[in-house]
């Protein structure tokens, strides 16, 4: 996966947390051709943990769709704190292991069953 192909996948992702009606299928549409396991590590290392929070929120503020450079620089700021401290890399894997994993897990169902669905569409075609 290029460096760009990762933001186009964040970004996508990113749509399951906004407070609006979801469109797992066209969030999927994106996901397409790429490694399940692979986006499942986007997913819950990278993505949840910047946009859960929005959903948590009695208010959410972000209701159509997350600002890209904003998610992709939190992303890239908690990835580059990992990888400059032990603690934080241990506290975000136990924070991911539990709480997003907890919360979270739903969504990434859903995503998975529109995947199938995406998948399936693509083989008709």
């Amino acid at each position: 996966m290029t460096p760009q192909q990762r933001q186009q996948v964040r970004a996508a992702m990113s749509d399951a947390f906004v407070d609006t009606h979801v469109e797992y299928l066209w969030i999927a549409r994106h996901l397409v051709g790429f490694d399940r396991e692979l986006l499942k590590e986007i997913f819950y290392s990278e993505v949840a943990p910047a946009c859960y929070g929005n959903i948590m929120t009695p208010v959410p503020p972000v209701w159509t769709g997350f600002d890209e450079t904003w998610l992709q620089e939190e992303i890239e700021q908690t990835l580059q704190a990992r990888r400059d401290s032990w603690w934080r890399r241990h506290i975000d894997r136990l924070l991911n292991a539990t709480w997003v994993w907890f919360f979270c897990k739903e969504i990434w169902a859903d995503i998975l069953l529109a995947l199938d669905e995406a998948e399936a569409e693509q083989q008709r075609e």
